[in-house]
């Protein structure tokens, strides 16, 4: 699949993996995608930010650019994290008694991520959410891995 790859530094270094947007989606949202791109990163991680190569020199990015050449980029914050609050996206919160389902969620998460994708703290001293709530269906999700 062609699309950008988005890195960020949350947490701890290294630079983790944070969005993967297919070329396709980020060209029908805008005509200079790398500023749509710039924006979508920075609503999630609820920061401002500048978009910059991946690798060894981080170069700054022409935002403008209709159709860049680079795909592989980071985001780098210019004011600390605040990740997007999933109960902004949707107008009916659900409860936050455990319920059964929260359950099996967790030790879903648990299971599969020993650290939080998000702080890189231990899994099991965390909070398990979704970034993006589930039920806003796969046209939200779609280009969020």
């Amino acid at each position: 699949m062609d699309a950008y790859v988005i890195y960020c530094v949350v947490g701890r270094p290294p630079a983790k993996l944070l969005l993967t947007i297919p070329v396709t989606a980020a060209s029908t949202y805008s005509s200079k995608p790398l500023k749509w791109i710039r924006y979508v990163t920075g609503a999630v991680l609820g920061a401002e930010g500048t978009l910059r190569t991946f690798g060894i020199n981080n170069e700054d990015l022409d935002l403008d650019d209709e159709e860049p050449v680079c795909r592989k980029l980071i985001f780098i914050p210019s004011l600390p994290i605040r990740f997007v609050d999933p109960d902004g996206l949707n107008h009916l919160a659900s409860s936050q008694i455990t319920t059964e389902s929260r359950t099996v969620f967790r030790a879903a998460l648990e299971g599969r991520d020993v650290c939080c994708v998000a702080t890189d703290d231990f899994a099991a001293l965390c909070e398990a959410s979704h970034l993006i709530p589930h039920s806003k269906g796969s046209e939200v999700r779609s280009f969020f891995i």
